[in-house]
Parts: structure tokens; C-alpha cells; sequence
């Protein structure tokens, strides 16, 4: 089973591909060369932000359709860290924007309904 990070690494690297606006979204606490602690982000937040066709995209990703089914159990406990996220995906969608939760770019892919040709991917900014 892939780490998680390794699973958005080849999500993100995948969207770029097809000419996706995409970026990693770090959160948690880390420690500066100075030693304070810096928080990065809120309890919540995706792991990947991107754009396509006008439209916000947020995408939590997990390690294996298992981790899924475990998060959509535990989303329901109030003031879990999977509550955070779902209150901050449902809040995405209800403006506009896609959410998706996610163990593969296949996933991410089928989701967005995208095929596997490039052209498709980008605006025909020609006319």
C-alpha cells in the first residue's frame, strides 16, 4: 500500500499532465530554524487544491478505499479531525466548486469525467 503523500504525488504530478492547475496543501505544525513552531493551514483543510474549466477543485486524499470507508465512519464524530474536513468539503461544494476523496488520479480522473487525451484538457483560447 502507497503512503499517502507518494499517492498525491502522483495525483498532482498526474493533473499537471493534463494541464490542470493544481497545488499541494500543506497543514499541521512545523518547526522554523529559529525554533519556534509555525502553523501551516487549518484543522480541515484538503491535501490538494486545483482548478479546472472555471471550477475549484478540492481533493482529500486517503491510503485505500478501506481509509475512505474508515473516514466517512469517523466524519460523523463531532470535533474529529474527519468532521473538519468533511464541514470544510461540504462547505466547497455547496459553493460551486468539486470536492473528492480520493485513493487514485484514476479516481480523481473519472470524477472530473476527463478522458485520457490531452486536447480535451485545455480551452480552445483560439477563436
Amino acid at each position: 500500500m502507497l503512503k499517502e503523500n507518494k499517492i498525491q504525488k502522483q495525483i498532482i504530478d498526474g493533473l499537471k499532465l493534463l494541464g490542470i492547475v493544481v497545488f499541494r496543501r500543506n497543514a499541521g505544525q512545523f518547526q522554523a530554524p529559529s525554533g519556534y513552531w509555525l502553523k501551516a493551514g487549518n484543522k480541515g483543510d484538503p491535501d490538494i487544491l486545483a482548478c479546472h474549466k472555471g471550477r475549484f477543485i478540492a481533493i482529500e486524499v486517503k491510503r485505500s478505499e478501506e481509509d475512505i470507508k474508515r473516514w466517512f465512519k469517523n466524519s460523523k464524530k463531532i470535533g474529529s479531525y474527519e468532521y473538519k474536513q468533511k464541514e470544510c468539503l461540504e462547505q466547497i461544494d455547496n459553493a460551486g466548486g468539486i470536492s473528492i476523496i480520493t485513493h487514485s488520479l484514476d479516481d480523481v480522473i473519472k470524477i472530473l469525467k476527463i478522458n485520457n487525451e490531452k486536447d480535451n484538457f485545455h480551452r480552445d483560447n483560439t477563436n
